[in-house]
């Protein structure tokens, strides 16, 4: 269990640490480091960097390495940090309602016991408002939803009610096919199914697409109907590393970490496009957050300006549920150490600066205020919102320790109108596709200032709790 610092009464101290004048940001970091190492991280020879493969393996061996060559030290026994898993890959996957049979249906996260057939009447849920049809829901049926349930504890209140399954229903032909891409062929769980999941309920939850959405709201008139869900998968156990690693300061005895976070892996490959493509280069998602890390240990290796040793964690299996960050945030247990804080990065790579910040969790801790605080003192717009399960920070916030994540906000971005801000993000935003690669001409300054104000954030919080 982490133990979760004492955080010192912070009114006044912040008013010292966020004087008048105070530009936090002209903590400069390199941002020609930052492309080399996204251009590194995205290449074409790491395979998309997937959970588990021999990509993410070599994209770990590479961050471990400049790690070493930066000074950094190992947590614990390694730089590695070995996380069990269970690859389960379906083979195949199909609903039948009435005589008809669909296959536009995948299982979204799930856990071991939750990848099973299943069959029942359905209950029709409308998310915003609650309202049932029929009107109650009666044990063994299956929730059936328009859009994602974003969270396992919606799924499993709906388990409590006594449903056996969840269906969510995608009419956005588009954004199904993206997201099912996504996901892939296989689920990537835990091994331990006592760790907490951000996405995976108690009973199995399925998204599907244009054709089942459709032929379940055909029947929603009739009060309802009987679905067959059939699923066959072949598991198999792996192990892929979390990177972790640990800039040592003069701390004078003070024995908490400050952390900062980004993950390593991808989606890997996928089916050939028109273009002859089948690798997700995620360099937008996450090698640029990587990138930023990796910059941040350098310029904070060669000045140091915290006084708390700083852990830089690289987690694996973001993208597959969380599942690095859920089993650090609850194996990590390492005697008289606490994490003080955290920041994420993991968002779409801006084009430009930005002059605008969203920070998740932000109203939840001193963290969050020391956020608000430096873009405020920098006359950047920031807003707050409340902490969602969307990147690797979420397991920690849930436990209660101070984590944020810092997320490029609306455009215009900084010195550009609106014109030529939605030109540029059209030109480069390439989210979850074969086209999110690495190049000469995308403009690094954005990933500059995004860094610059991740850095300030943690020298602002390390002075808030007593620091330099």
């Amino acid at each position: 269990m982490l133990r979760i610092p004492k955080i010192f009464a912070h009114a006044a101290a912040v008013v010292v640490v966020l004087s008048p004048g105070t530009t936090f940001a002209q903590e400069s970091v390199d941002s020609d480091l930052i492309s080399i190492h996204a251009r590194v991280l995205s290449a074409d020879s790491f395979l998309g960097r997937d959970t588990g493969s021999l990509g993410h393996e070599m994209a770990a061996r590479y961050v471990a390495s400049q790690c070493k060559e930066f000074g950094l030290v190992p947590l614990g026994d390694g730089y590695f940090h070995p996380v069990p898993m269970t690859r389960a890959t379906i083979t195949s996957a199909t609903l039948t309602i009435g005589a008809e049979s669909f296959t536009d249906i995948f299982p979204n996260f799930n856990k071991a016991g939750t990848l099973r057939s299943f069959s029942g009447p359905v209950v029709f849920e409308d998310q915003q408002s609650g309202r049932r049809i029929p009107n109650t829901l009666q044990t063994g049926a299956i929730v059936v939803t328009g859009g994602l349930i974003r969270s396992s504890a919606k799924i499993d209140s709906l388990s409590a009610e006594g449903a056996i399954g969840v269906i969510q229903l995608m009419p956005d032909s588009g954004f199904f096919e993206l997201l099912r891409e996504s996901r892939g062929r296989s689920r990537l769980f835990l091994q331990d199914e006592t760790i907490p999941s951000a996405f995976a309920g108690a009973i199995p939850s399925l998204v599907a697409g244009p054709d089942i959405t459709a032929a379940l709201t055909s029947i929603i008139g009739s009060g309802g109907g009987e679905v067959f869900f059939e699923i066959e998968t072949q598991t198999n156990p792996f192990t892929s590393p979390n990177v972790i690693c640990v800039l040592e300061n003069d701390g004078g005895g003070v024995e908490e970490f400050l952390a900062l976070s980004a993950h390593l892996d991808h989606l890997g490959l996928g089916t050939v496009d028109q273009t002859g493509d089948s690798i997700f280069n995620g360099f937008s998602d996450n090698a640029a957050g990587v990138a930023m890390l990796l910059a941040i240990a350098e310029r904070l290796r060669a000045q140091p300006v915290v006084s708390r040793p700083v852990v830089f964690l690289f987690f694996t299996g973001e993208e597959r549920g969380l599942l690095g960050a859920e089993h650090f945030a609850a194996s990590f247990s390492q005697a008289g150490n606490s994490i003080a804080g955290l920041i994420n990065l993991d968002a779409g790579a801006p084009p430009a600066p930005p002059a605008r910040w969203e920070v998740v969790a932000g109203n939840d801790s001193h963290l969050g205020e020391a956020a608000q605080m430096v873009a405020e003192t920098n006359g950047w717009g920031v807003r707050v919102s409340a902490a969602r399960p969307n990147s690797d920070f979420f397991p920690f916030h849930r436990m209660g320790i101070p984590s944020i994540f810092i997320i490029p906000g609306a455009r215009p971005y900084d010195g550009k109108t609106e014109g030529e801000s939605d030109a540029l993000f059209e030109r480069w935003d390439a989210y979850h596709q074969r086209s999110d690669e690495w190049n000469a001409d995308f403009p690094f300054d954005g990933l500059q200032r995004y860094a610059e104000y991740a850095i300030s954030t943690l020298i602002a919080y390390d002075r808030v709790l007593g620091g330099r």
